[in-house]
């Protein structure tokens, strides 16, 4: 059986030389199977079922592929045969994911790495993470999909797989361009073309092609693009790769659209459109007829791109990829924007605004940076380990041959006391004599050897003190960019300030003027005239509700004493008059103790702001029932905690820490006003008093914020 893989395996090797020979292979294993099919030789039919498998993956055949490897799987000797169990299930997640069928290609690679009693073999393990990091890119799920390509390309590096390695690049670069970071795609872009031509695989070098083409696109340089995008055509059409070429189409089209050669793109839009239809590859599909909607916006034909769209949207939530999602969202927004219907042009930009933040945001990116920092270290860290055990082993050897020295002595000093006795026998001694002179050449010899282990151990140790000084390199540079990351967080703070007051002044115009607008004019509007003019106010208000937040979070740095002692007692009568209009708004009930509020070292104005957000915060999320707030306060290991529970809709365990991220929201304007900002600014005004702020909550049966603060004699101590 182990050499029937072999062969198969060869043949494999062979398709992309000739489709010729891939029939005859197919045919050839197809003729197997009756021949196979017999109770023993299960195992046999198993493997000739999953080289069919293969054979139909690498000719493009999805459907067909998978069902040969789900036959292979219910034939397979699991107990038996681990090694091709984990190979068909490698399969059946690849063609499911070139099926669109994320969730089953999930199913399969989960399988495989979460694997018990036998591990896969690294190669399989490194092809699994790479698929894993693919789909979650698909997927839209960013960060998940870097990590499982770093894994993947840890286990390739172990391997020297240069064609694994190359396709990690690739699939990093390709997590990049979508997060629209297009710089640093091309340049991994540019990693997995250099591995792809060492080992000459044409369809990867056609891949990278046309990738770093769609890079140099969306970055301006449409010469460069024109060039790569050629490139990977030619190279699709003598391979007879039809997805290639389909792609390859759809991308130069984009290019002669920018060129104002519209003819010549919409000939190539059909044709790829339809090459992708024959596949029935709806990812392709949907990139197919988004490019078709491009082209009628630039020909200045937008009513011809609604079919278009709602084509894209629905293969895009069948497959449930937000990224296809995204950019369909954008579209629309684009196209009836060019039909003058605002109304529906802005609910597609919230859309797509809402969606975008939660799959394009810094916090995404910063994780991937820090993941990549940590595989980095991790990488140097088992260098450094390799590199000491080494030295030991070296120190170890030195230490066995001192000690054989010492032996070899000791023997010497022996044999010279039996010399002195047995001195009368002249022959005895010349005996002696000679074997000293052999004893010696044999030290001589040792001497010889332990010179080399010296030279190497100093060799070694020089190699160290390098390693031991690119560390320290390495630190310096980790704090030059610490110091550069606070000196742009600070500048970013000012500008947040200034940008979002000099904000006010135009936005209090618009105002002025759309309500003077609405007073003068208003009967002479018809209907849509008038839902404009309220989309205005509506939107005039809540950007200037969003600017006084904004302006509060960016002054917390910077506003007011942080050293004076502030009583918490008359902070808590100051929110309780402020607050007398919403709470019999909402017929709410606030609860405290004022007695039981200590004094702490802080400002008036922050703890004012602080408990007034969180008092409200459980206010206006109120359930069924009337609102009952309640605030407490205790001491616990040197630190004040405090308490702020209410009776409301509570949280999801999932949301509770996305609840203090800047502009997140988790209901929408309709159900709840507000701009997400307020529970962020608590959280930073706690953290700038040394303490830290958490939520329980269940669903339904209301939540309770806790934030902890130093005590002031501890705070007296510090200073």
């Amino acid at each position: 059986m182990n050499l029937n893989r072999k062969l198969a395996f060869l043949i494999l090797a062979l398709v992309g030389v000739c489709h010729p020979i891939v029939a005859n292979t197919l045919d050839s294993l197809m003729s197997r199977v009756s021949y196979l099919d017999s109770p023993n030789q299960t195992s046999e039919l198993s493997n000739n079922y999953f080289q069919i498998g293969q054979e139909l993956y690498y000719d493009d055949s999805f459907e067909e592929a998978n069902k040969y490897y789900a036959l292979a799987l219910e034939l397979i000797d699991i107990e038996e045969d681990q090694a091709s169990y984990f190979n068909i299930l490698l399969g059946l997640g690849k063609a499911n994911k070139r099926l669109n069928n994320y969730e089953k290609a999930l199913e399969y690679f989960s399988e495989i790495i979460g694997a018990k009693l036998n591990r896969p073999n690294n190669n399989i393990l490194a092809n699994t993470y790479n698929h894993l990091g693919s789909i979650y890119k698909s997927l839209g799920e960013y960060e998940k999909a870097y990590q499982e390509q770093l894994n993947a390309l840890h286990f390739h590096e172990i391997e020297k797989d240069s064609s694994g390695i190359g396709r990690d690049y690739y699939e990093i670069g390709s997590i990049l361009f979508y997060q629209e970071r297009f710089d640093q795609a091309l340049e991994y872009y540019g990693k997995a073309y250099d591995y792809f031509n060492q080992i000459n695989h044409q369809k990867l070098i056609y891949s990278s092609l046309a990738a770093i083409g769609s890079s140099h696109q969306n970055l301006g340089n449409l010469a460069e693009s024109l060039d790569f995008g050629t490139r990977a055509l030619e190279l699709a059409r003598n391979l007879k790769y039809k997805t290639g070429i389909a792609y390859a189409l759809g991308n130069l089209a984009q290019v002669k659209l920018q060129q104002n050669k519209t003819d010549e793109a919409k000939k190539m839009l059909e044709e790829a459109l339809r090459l992708k239809e024959e596949l029935k590859d709806p990812w392709a599909i949907i990139g197919g007829n988004l490019g078709i909607v491009r082209a009628t916006l630039i020909c200045k034909k937008p009513e011809k791109a609604i079919p278009y769209l709602k084509t894209a949207l629905d293969l895009s939530l069948k497959i449930k990829s937000k990224t296809r999602e995204l950019e369909t969202y954008q579209e629309y927004e684009k196209v009836y924007r060019a039909l003058n219907d605002f109304p529906k042009s802005y609910f597609y930009l919230k859309k797509y605004t809402m969606l975008k933040d939660s799959v394009l945001n810094e916090k995404t990116v910063q994780e991937m940076g820090q993941t990549k920092r940590r595989f980095e270290l991790e990488k140097k860290e088992n260098e450094i380990v390799l590199l000491t055990t080494k030295n030991e082993n070296l120190e170890y050897k030195k230490k066995n041959q001192r000690l054989q020295a010492v032996i070899f002595f000791s023997l010497f000093f022996i044999v010279l006391m039996i010399l002195g006795v047995n001195a009368r026998s002249l022959r005895k001694q010349k005996e002696t004599n000679l074997v000293l002179e052999q004893q010696q050449q044999k030290i001589q010899a040792q001497n010889g050897a332990l010179k080399v282990s010296q030279t190497q151990l100093r060799e070694f140790n020089v190699l160290l003190a390098k390693n031991n000084k690119l560390l320290e390199e390495r630190n310096e540079e980790v704090k030059v960019k610490n110091d550069q990351l606070e000196a742009s967080n600070e500048d970013l703070q000012n500008f947040a300030y200034v940008a979002s007051h000099d904000l006010k002044e135009p936005l209090r115009m618009i105002h002025s003027y759309t309500s003077l607008l609405k007073k003068r004019y208003n009967h002479l509007l018809d209907e849509s005239g008038q839902e404009f003019i309220f989309y205005v106010t509506d939107a005039v208000k809540r950007m200037d509700v969003m600017l006084n937040d904004l302006l509060d979070y960016s002054r917390i740095d910077s506003r007011g004493e942080t050293n004076v002692a502030v009583d918490l007692k008359d902070v808590m009568l100051i929110v309780n008059s402020n607050l007398t209009n919403l709470l019999e708004e909402k017929n709410a009930t606030l609860v405290y103790d004022q007695e039981t509020f200590p004094v702490v070292k802080s400002s008036f104005s922050k703890m004012t702001q602080l408990f007034q957000n969180l008092i409200s915060n459980g206010i206006k999320f109120k359930g069924e029932k009337d609102p009952i707030v309640i605030v407490k306060c205790k001491n616990e290991s040197g630190k004040i905690i405090f308490s702020i529970k209410d009776n409301g809709i509570g949280i999801a365990p999932e949301n509770q820490k996305k609840v203090f991220e800047m502009f997140k929201r988790l209901h929408t304007r309709e159900e709840y006003e507000g701009t997400g900002i307020g529970l962020a600014t608590c959280k930073k005004i706690i953290q700038k008093q040394g303490g830290s702020i958490w939520i329980e909550s269940e669903e339904g049966k209301g939540t309770t914020f806790f934030f902890s603060m130093p005590t002031y004699a501890e705070e007296l101590i510090e200073a």
